[in-house]
């Protein structure tokens, strides 16, 4: 989700919009369904956006390459709560428009849409390799975000680095193999 509200939006009758559709999905899903939300871009002076703050949304960062944390992100939750983040700096794009033509985009919109991507590529690897039900609690929020710490590196007091990179050789996709099979155990 590329969106955001400093307070969660709520209807003409007063019931919480966004908590109460993640909630509905989630059920209905039996809890195997990832949110991911972009933080605010509004710089360190800023918290997390709704629904990026949600407890059943990944709130995402944007990093550059070498997964520092950069730009207008959000400052960290006065809860201590560690934050991930991924690509969002120097990203490149292309328009939509009638001219075709590459943009680069920074912030935490195109970063959320990169740790979506990589996230479904894990959920691809799992159900390619006929682990999926093995595997099965990496697609709740508390499985994935356990997955998470396994395999993010730490870029700063309370950051980490969300990314692939590691095994793009398949050699070492059996390291990715091992993290699933751990996190998916609690």
């Amino acid at each position: 989700m590329s969106l955001g509200w400093e307070e969660e939006p709520r209807s003409k009758s007063g019931r919480r919009v966004i908590s109460n559709a993640i909630a509905e999905v989630l059920q209905k899903q039996d809890q195997k369904v990832l949110f991911f939300a972009a933080t605010s871009n509004d710089g360190s002076r800023s918290r997390d956006f709704y629904p990026a703050k949600h407890e059943h949304v990944f709130s995402i960062r944007a990093t550059d390459a070498d997964g520092y944390h950069r730009g207008p992100n959000a400052a960290l939750p006065d809860s201590g709560k560690v934050v991930f983040g991924t690509l969002g700096h120097e990203v490149p794009t292309a328009s939509t428009g009638k001219t075709a033509q590459a943009i680069v985009r920074n912030g935490a919109s195109p970063a959320t849409a990169i740790a979506a991507g990589l996230a479904a590529v894990v959920i691809g690897h799992m159900t390619i390799n006929g682990n999926y039900e093995s595997w099965n609690n990496v697609r709740t929020h508390g499985g994935f975000e356990h997955f998470l710490y396994k395999i993010t590196k730490a870029s700063d007091v309370g950051k980490r680095f969300f990314t692939l990179e590691e095994f793009y050789l398949e050699s070492r996709w059996q390291r990715l193999n091992e993290y699933l099979g751990s996190a998916s155990q609690g």
